[in-house]
């Protein structure tokens, strides 16, 4: 945060730059989150009975899209494209803006979603966009309140997790590699290796079934 604050800073000709190289710490990020078929419904029934119809539906959204929680806020009705199925995402994390394809599910989810005057799709009681915590003291984290109540491990971090879910269903329903990266949106084709071995894992199975069926008749 700091280096970034520098290089603004910088930029905006307030401050010379730093007289110094920031060496950051090397952080294991290749955490992949994957829900079993059981935690699934458990938080379908939770997401079916959730009182805030709009923060179930942007929850069931990143379900089905594995679009990043601040794509999902600050997803607006201008960005949706109902006829073509698709969405723009107009900011995606360090990359240009990008049209995605969406299934039918997420177009019905969005075709219940009111539109009043909130530009949002996914908008809070004021029309504003969602808000993470909802509580005047900042506490209220709905997100962690309904992965909790569904029984998700502790670790499981709602939204990023269930971008990580989608992208482990793709991968272990043999989808390539080049497609999930455009889906999420990865500017860089090594942040989506780490799906490789669910793939290879798919393709294993391709040339065993293969050789089954072709071995009978050697």
């Amino acid at each position: 945060l700091l280096v970034r604050l520098s290089r603004f800073a910088e930029d905006q000709r307030l401050t010379a730059p730093l007289s110094f190289r920031v060496k950051f710490p090397k952080v294991n990020d290749e955490k992949t989150e994957f829900l079993q078929p059981e935690q699934t419904a458990a938080l379908e029934r939770v997401l079916v009975s959730w009182p805030d119809r709009a923060q179930a539906a942007a929850m069931r959204f990143s379900e089905l899209t594995g679009f990043r929680r601040g794509e999902i806020f600050n997803l607006k009705w201008t960005d949706v494209n109902l006829s073509a199925a698709t969405i723009n995402i107009r900011e995606p994390k360090g990359g240009k803006p990008e049209s995605l394809p969406v299934s039918k599910v997420v177009i019905g989810i969005l075709l219940k979603q009111p539109r009043g005057t909130s530009p949002y799709v996914f908008h809070g009681p004021n029309g504003g966009k969602l808000a993470l915590r909802i509580k005047p003291d900042g506490s209220g984290n709905w997100p962690r309140e309904i992965a909790d109540k569904a029984g998700l491990p502790k670790d499981f971090r709602p939204f990023h997790g269930l971008r990580h879910n989608f992208a482990t269903i793709l991968a272990s329903s043999g989808v390539d590699l080049y497609t999930i990266q455009k889906l999420l949106t990865h500017k860089n084709s090594r942040t989506t290796q780490r799906y490789a071995h669910l793939a290879d894992k798919v393709l294993r199975e391709g040339v065993e079934t293969a050789a089954g069926v072709l071995g009978e008749s050697a």
